[in-house]
């Protein structure tokens, strides 16, 4: 892999103590990339700034429930007086709440809209001014395939994301005439906490089975490939990509699969055919 992809950037990435989030930090700063995280996990969040710092010694962490509209504006006034308009905004921050429509209680829905839709909509309106001004910058959503395909069970899930994946696509045709590309990363459920459900539910075995036949390449993507992805679009190698959705899930919605899903509820399985 080429190195220094990223020197002399600053990035923004929201949701980033762990998982999704966390991954893209950790390549991002190997990149060269000064990296702000911001998480509602305090714990997590200093002890994973602190190996940062040992690659790049002005990596900071804002604690922040993204839920908060107040908590959300003053990470951004944080990050913008430290550092100038950031050269990327990755936002890995999400919730599923996992339920058939029947069940998903309004709690659960308006968390999820809450973090998964209003979040990214107010750290957008917090950043945008001062990346116009600067005429440049990488805005990147890790959205998911269910925006795009759905899936039973995770009805709530999939239209907050779909309702992400939109808004990116606004925000591309609002902000690219100031130099302002924004994309999205679509992971499959392989690669993300969905597919620890799934091991957990079947065990590593009849998991590893079920991966083999929901989708195309025959084994569970890492968090490393979705990081991956992140960096072609943070750096300058996606310079004309803009408005782009990019599945990362080993052709999982490309197929025809039968597919088994793990329990919702006693006696509610579902056979996709």
């Amino acid at each position: 892999m080429m190195n220094g992809l990223l020197k002399n950037k600053t990035a923004l990435i929201t949701g980033g103590a762990k998982g999704h989030g966390r991954a893209c930090a950790e390549l991002f700063a190997a990149q060269g990339a000064t990296v702000a995280i911001a998480d509602i996990d305090g714990k997590s969040g200093e002890a994973f700034v602190s190996t940062l710092r040992q690659t790049n010694g002005d990596c900071v962490f804002y604690q922040a429930d993204l839920t908060d509209s107040g908590q959300t504006n003053d990470i951004c006034t944080a990050f913008l007086a430290r550092f100038g308009a950031p050269d990327i905004w990755l936002n890995a921050a999400g919730v599923c709440h996992s339920a058939y429509v029947d069940e998903l209680s309004d709690d659960d829905l308006q968390h999820m809209v809450s973090l998964n839709v209003l979040a990214a909509f107010r750290i957008m309106k917090n950043l945008a001014t001062a990346m116009m001004e600067k005429r440049s910058g990488s805005v990147i959503q890790i959205a998911s395939d269910y925006a795009v395909t759905g899936m039973s069970g995770v009805s709530g899930y999939a239209a907050t994301k779909g309702a992400l994946y939109a808004m990116a696509n606004a925000f591309a045709s609002d902000y690219a005439p100031y130099g302002i590309r924004v994309n999205s990363i679509l992971p499959g459920m392989n690669f993300s906490s969905m597919g620890d459900k799934i091991i957990a539910e079947l065990g590593e075995e009849e998991a590893a089975s079920f991966f083999r036949c929901t989708q195309m390449l025959p084994e569970r993507g890492e968090l490393a490939h979705i990081a991956n992805a992140a960096l072609f679009l943070a750096s300058d190698m996606s310079a004309t990509v803009c408005g782009e959705g990019i599945m990362v899930n080993g052709g999982q919605n490309v197929i025809a699969h039968k597919q088994l899903f793990f329990r919702f509820r006693e006696g509610r399985v579902n056979h996709a055919i």
